[in-house]
């Protein structure tokens, strides 16, 4: 058997150990972790195109890039 198997038996076993309340519980539980996966999925946006047309000058990233880890390469300098 796989590894998903192996849980979902795991799984299975515990919830036969459960009373009715607990299980509406896991129930609510498992509604809750569907509807949190599926807003995500929702708010993902496609950016592709947003900056087009757009000139963008990378060198202000380098520069700042550069002094962040600046204190890096003196360390290792040493």
């Amino acid at each position: 058997m796989n590894e998903m198997a192996f849980k979902k038996h795991e799984i299975y076993n515990s919830l036969m150990l459960l009373r009715d309340h607990e299980l509406n519980d896991v129930i609510h539980f498992m509604d809750f972790i569907r509807y949190k996966n599926q807003r995500a999925q929702n708010k993902m946006m496609k950016m592709e195109g947003v900056l087009k047309g757009y000139d963008i000058d990378f060198s202000v990233l380098k520069k700042f890039r550069q002094e962040t880890w600046r204190h890096l390469d003196e360390e290792f300098a040493e």
